[in-house]
């Protein structure tokens, strides 16, 4: 798969996630995969599999679940005002 696909692919995935323990775990992964060295050997918890198979899951059960990006950012912004 290319590097766009991927990218469009995890995106896809990641707005199905309405779970906020299972968005934070998804950060989680990503923030320490950037920090980590590009050579260095990167493994998933046990967790951190198991969260991201659910994830996975939900999102195959009900891809028209959650919100958009979009939606979630407007909700936030206007919650600040």
């Amino acid at each position: 798969m290319e590097t766009l696909q991927l990218k469009r692919s995890l995106h896809e995935l990641i707005e199905c996630i309405a779970d906020k323990r299972m968005l934070e775990a998804v950060y989680a992964i990503l923030n320490q995969s950037r920090l980590a060295s590009a050579e260095a050997d990167f493994t998933l918890d046990p967790w951190q599999k198991a969260l991201l198979e659910e994830a996975i899951a939900e999102c195959d059960a009900n891809p028209d679940g959650g919100e958009s990006w979009e939606t979630v950012k407007t909700r936030i912004l206007a919650s600040r005002r």
